[in-house]
């Protein structure tokens, strides 16, 4: 009866001994899979920064692009306004000049028209005189 119960005894013992092996590598294997998994998830999240850094960088790239692309649109709005003010400038001038030209025509056709007005006059009176004398 000892022996069938040292038999026993010796037979639970060799199951447990092989459920502990098999608990070791079914340990060893979760401890494998869990770092392969905590390595792809370092892999993952290094990748996500990665790219948020680089999302970042390119928003501020563009950021920078309109800022350029609008800071060129003010100064070449700039430059057109200066245009157009110097040519309104230089058309106002011109025409003021036409005006004081004109009124200087005027003035000079007004005393031609006089002169010849007394000149006709000063005809007139001689031949009248003379027909008179």
């Amino acid at each position: 009866e000892q022996n069938a119960q040292v038999a026993a005894l010796h037979k639970r013992l060799q199951r447990a001994r092989t459920k502990w092996k098999t608990h070791e590598k079914e340990s060893v294997h979760l401890q494998q899979k869990m770092q392969s998994l905590e390595a792809s998830h370092a892999e993952r999240q290094h990748d996500l920064e990665q790219r948020l850094e680089e999302a970042q960088e390119a928003g501020q790239v563009a950021r920078e692009e309109r800022d350029n692309k609008e800071d060129r649109l003010v100064g070449i709005e700039a430059r057109h306004a200066t245009r157009i003010q110097a040519m309104r400038d230089e058309y106002s001038q011109e025409l003021q000049e036409e005006i004081g030209s004109r009124k200087e025509l005027e003035v000079k056709l007004g005393s031609q028209e006089a002169e010849m007005s007394d000149r006709r006059d000063a005809i007139e009176a001689d031949r009248l005189q003379g027909l008179l004398a």
